[in-house]
């Protein structure tokens, strides 16, 4: 309840301060919730794909801002079956701009995008479906610094590192953030942002109480919950590089001898859309990150390819190419 319904309550009647159940039942997602959030991240998965392949084949024939290419991104989702709006205000942040987290281009403040550098882009849908939540990362043109290529590899593998967590019952969000954190720790870079924040279904892009991030949060992770996983780097002036998907707990298969009778959770990753691999350091990356990024893409591929045209289906097939160690 908002602050005046609560001081209005009378002193000589109890007052409980919890969570609310409802909040917590609503967060556990249910199997239909869940297939809706699928077909939803097909439709996005397919908006996306157009986008890009705008963005490298068309965008640049005529002049392009941040603000123009928000525009034709809501244009593509709208596209979409069962989509009613987008989740939030797109950010599209070029060179610089993308490392201001929250920054937001409007008609008459943003930059103008030329087919060079960084650009950053998080954006979301709202479908009947489900809710959409995903920030990709791509390079425009012209040659990448490997700095730009160490941070987005860095970035990329903390991804992976939450995405292909196991982990016991019980287990809280701010135990699972430094598994995103580590390689950049070791690197001695940061992000001051949270790793994952709840996502609702055809409801609030941020829905709580369950998060990913370093406070220390009581609510556990549950089966059904969605959480994104965003990780990223920020160098003022030069890029941000954010990579997102959503992400939902699953049980995890029992495949070896455990030490314990604990049930144990996993992840499903629940976005589809191709990642960058030009920004990719493969030096950097193991056998088993490389063999989760083809697996990815291959999923990415057949889930959203009968959804395209032939043209955008090669498009696609390019993008999500095996990539070798």
């Amino acid at each position: 309840m908002n602050e005046a319904l609560y001081e209005a309550i009378p002193e000589r009647c109890e007052k409980v301060n919890m969570k609310s159940p409802i909040l917590i039942d609503k967060a556990r997602k249910n199997d239909t919730e869940l297939d809706g959030e699928r077909l939803a991240m097909r439709q996005d998965s397919v908006a996306l794909t157009r986008f890009f392949k705008w963005l490298e084949e068309e965008a640049f024939k005529t002049p392009q801002t941040e603000y123009t290419l928000m525009e034709k991104l809501h244009e593509f989702r709208a596209m979409g079956e069962n989509f009613v709006e987008e989740s939030f205000g797109t950010i599209a942040g070029y060179k610089g701009n993308g490392a201001i987290v929250h920054y937001a281009a409007t008609k008459d403040n943003c930059a103008k995008v030329k087919p060079e550098g960084m650009l950053l882009l998080d954006s979301g849908g709202q479908y009947l479906d489900g809710t959409t939540d995903i920030t990709r990362t791509v390079w425009l043109g012209g040659p990448i610094p490997m700095q730009a290529k160490r941070d987005y590899t860095y970035v990329l593998k903390g991804h992976i590192a939450l995405a292909t967590a196991r982990f016991p019952r019980g287990t809280r969000g701010n135990q699972l953030d430094a598994l995103a954190k580590q390689y950049m720790w070791a690197a001695g870079i940061t992000y001051g942002h949270g790793t994952g924040h709840g996502v609702g279904h055809f409801l609030g892009c941020h829905e709580g109480p369950q998060n990913v991030r370093t406070d220390n949060n009581p609510m556990p992770l549950e089966v059904g919950h969605i959480i994104s996983d965003e990780p990223g780097i920020y160098r003022t002036g030069l890029w941000g590089i954010r990579t997102e998907n959503l992400i939902t707990v699953i049980p995890a298969r029992r495949t070896e001898v455990t030490t314990t009778d604990d049930e144990w959770l996993a992840f499903e990753t629940l976005t589809l859309c191709f990642y960058d691999t030009n920004l990719i350091d493969i030096s950097l990356m193991t056998a088993e990150e490389v063999a989760w990024l083809n697996a990815y893409h291959q999923r990415v591929y057949t889930e959203t390819a009968p959804l395209l045209s032939a043209d955008e289906a090669a498009y696609l097939l390019r993008k999500c190419a095996l990539l070798r160690p």
